[in-house]
Parts: structure tokens; sequence; C-alpha cells
């Protein structure tokens, strides 16, 4: 859904018309689509590779863009210190990420991902153990350096260019937020408690005019400030980048699709509805799920963008960290089988059980089921704040499943 909307929103920006964002979300769902359904994993390899080198490259030149076009480093440094302090310390404009928070996001966040289907997958289509380290070092260095030295400066120059607040007449500065259907300022003192009453950040109005626009800064920086830097060279470079965008989306949304895909045909259709199932009719099962997932993304997409109640992309993060977290509970015992093998079967099983259920209660379950107001929920609330939930539950489960493995040894 994320990857679908992003390719809308580059539509937009770049090409007026009344159905641009329509045309290109429909565009990007439908080329996606077909180079899955007839290549499976072999066009996904590659066009991740061709697509992934693009982004690496195009991340890099937005970063330099972004300096450039304030003026060179020193300037450009100058003119962010110069930001609001909530846009340059944790917790942030939202308040969102604590320094515990974000410490323990990073950590099981990134190992979490490494397990997830779509991941797990690679590791198996690598042609041989060394191609396999290679291409973790180049991902672990490549990725980090176009994070520090690409996205954070066009993420900081966007701010300076458009920024979140203004200094009002008493040289304080006010953002604007919008609480219900109201836009209402803010100072910084009265940022945290606005927003816990349900207000939200708004982008600056040559960015968006919504709460859900803050994604659209990259392509705004490009579409104005580049061709007034570089004249046709920067028109040019922009365009590059901005394929770059589009190919991070189609790189995501494909992997995903595949490991979807892959996962329904392989263990639910053949593993349980089907076991006799022919290679042939798997594979149809299998193109059916991927049309049927893009459709559904692309109505969810079309929803969300006429209704203000309807907001899959803030569903779907949420989410997003959730499956993050259940995925960070194979953690354990894929380390002791590879590593250590001191592990049990029980023991696995208790200590995936065991974490499964602390990831759980940080889930709406508890709230739906017991009331927001009950104290169970509140705890929960409160450890959330402080560490990552994926965190919380290998706590959990590494502790059963050391002594549960320990009790069946010594037995």
């Amino acid at each position: 859904v994320i990857q679908i909307q992003a390719g809308g929103i580059i539509s937009e920006r770049l090409f007026a018309g009344e159905h641009a964002f329509e045309i290109g979300a429909c565009l990007l769902s439908l080329v996606t689509m077909l180079y899955i359904m007839i290549g499976g994993m072999r066009s996904v390899a590659w066009t991740d590779a061709l697509q992934g080198a693009l982004l690496m490259t195009g991340m890099l030149l937005a970063g330099l863009a972004a300096v450039a076009v304030l003026g060179g480093p020193s300037a450009f440094f100058e003119k962010v210190n110069d930001l609001p302090h909530t846009s340059l310390s944790v917790p942030g404009t939202t308040g969102s990420f604590t320094p515990e928070k974000m410490f323990t996001l990073c950590i099981f966040g990134a190992l979490g991902s490494m397990i997830q289907p779509a991941q797990w997958m690679r590791f198996y289509a690598a042609k041989s153990a060394k191609a396999l380290r290679r291409s973790a070092v180049i991902f672990a260095l490549g990725l980090t350096a176009c994070f520090l030295f690409g996205v954070m400066l066009v993420g900081l120059g966007g701010q300076v260019l458009y920024p979140l607040a203004k200094p009002n007449t008493d040289g304080v500065f006010e953002y604007r937020l919008q609480q219900d259907t109201n836009t209402v300022a803010a100072t910084e003192a009265d940022l945290a408690k606005r927003l816990a009453n349900g207000a939200k950040p708004l982008p600056h109005p040559d960015v968006g005019t919504g709460s859900r626009d803050f994604d659209q800064i990259m392509v705004v920086v490009l579409k104005r400030h580049l061709p007034e830097l570089l004249g046709p060279a920067g028109l040019l470079l922009g365009t590059l980048i901005i394929i770059a965008i589009m190919a991070a989306a189609m790189s995501t949304a494909d992997s995903n699709l595949h490991a979807m895909s892959a996962v329904l045909t392989r263990d639910i259709y053949g593993g349980v509805l089907r076991p006799g199932a022919s290679e042939k009719r798997r594979l149809w099962v299998g193109r059916g799920v991927i049309a049927a997932a893009t459709v559904l993304s692309l109505g969810m997409v079309f929803v969300s963008r006429s209704s203000e109640s309807f907001d899959p992309i803030g569903m779907i993060m949420p989410m997003s960290i959730l499956a993050i977290a259940f995925s960070s509970q194979l953690l354990p015992v894929t380390i002791d089988v590879l590593f250590l093998k001191r592990g049990s079967r029980q023991g696995a099983i208790a200590g995936i059980i065991a974490g499964m259920l602390v990831v759980l209660m940080f889930s709406p379950i508890p709230a739906i089921l017991t009331g927001s107001d009950s104290a169970v929920v509140g705890l929960f609330a409160r450890l959330k704040q402080l560490a990552d939930i994926g965190f919380c539950g290998v706590v959990v489960n590494v502790t059963v499943f050391a002594l549960v493995s320990l009790k069946n040894k010594t037995n």
C-alpha cells in the first residue's frame, strides 16, 4: 500500500492533470504485478539489483543537491543549526521516539527484518556463501552511507527550505497543527501537550495541506530547486532521483508480493489445502494471490485518498512494527540452531510462544478485550514508550528458552 501510494504521489507532483495520482498508482501496480507473475524470483532479484543501484545513487545525489541548494556545506549546517530544538533532538517533533525506544527499535527492527520471509528467501537464492557475505557487507555499508549522506540531508534541508515552524512576533517558534477539522497554532512548549490530545503536525503549505503529506518533501525540493540551480542538468538530475524513488517503491512492493505469494502457495495451499497439487497448479494459484493482493492494495490507496476516516498508512506502520516484533521471536532459536546448538525443541517452542504472547500484549487486542482504561493496558503502554516491543518479547523468549532447555538436559 505504501509503495503504491508513493507512485501516485510522484505522478501527481510531476504531471499536471486531474487523475495523475490514480494513473501513477495504477501503472506502478500493473508493471510490478506483471513482471513478478511472468519472471518470479529471478525477475524480482534482477530488478531489485538494478533498482537498488538506482536508489542508492539517487539518495546520494539528493543529499548533495540539498546541500548545494542551501549554498554549500558551511551555509547548510549554519541554517540547520537555526532550526527549532524539536527538529534536531529526540523525541522529535511528534514526541514519539524516545532515546530508549529508538535504540531498541533500530537493533530489533533490523534483526527482525532479516527473519521476515521476503529477506529469508534471499539467503537461499544466493549463488554461494561468499556472495551472501559480500552482499551483506555492501548492503550494510552502502545503505548506511545513503541514509547519513542522502536521506538525512534532504530531511534537514527540506525543513530549512519549507519550515514546519515559524517564529511569531515574540521570536517563539509556532507549529501548525491539525486538531480534529481545525488548523491551530502551538508553540514549542505546548507542542507535546497538543500532540497528546490528538493533534497532528502539518507540513509547510507548499509541501502539502494534510498531515499525511510530509512524504512529498523530496519531490518538491527536486522539482522546484534543482532546475533553478543547475538548469537543464538539474532537470536531468531531478528526473534520475525521482526514478530512484520509483525504483525503491517497486523493489519493496515486488519483494513483499512475491513472498506473500510463496508463503500462501507453498505453506497454506500446497502444505494444508492441496498437498498433492501439481507444480503448474501451484504456479497459477501464486499468480492469483499476487493479482488479488495488488488489486486489494490499490483499492485501499484509492479509498484512503477519498476518505479522511480511513487511513491505511496509519494502520500499516504500527502493524509493520508489530510484524517485525513477531519476527524477532525467531531470532533466539535461529542463533541457537546456527551457532550455539545448546537448546532443545521444547525450549524453542516454549520460548517462541512466550515471546509472541508478550508481543501480543502490546497490540490493540488487550485494549479491545479489557478496555483502554485497564491497568494491564496502561502498564504495557508505559513499557512501549521505553523500549521496542520486539525487545521485550525477545527478553522473555530467551529466558523461557534457556530455562526449559536446561530443565530438559537435567532430566
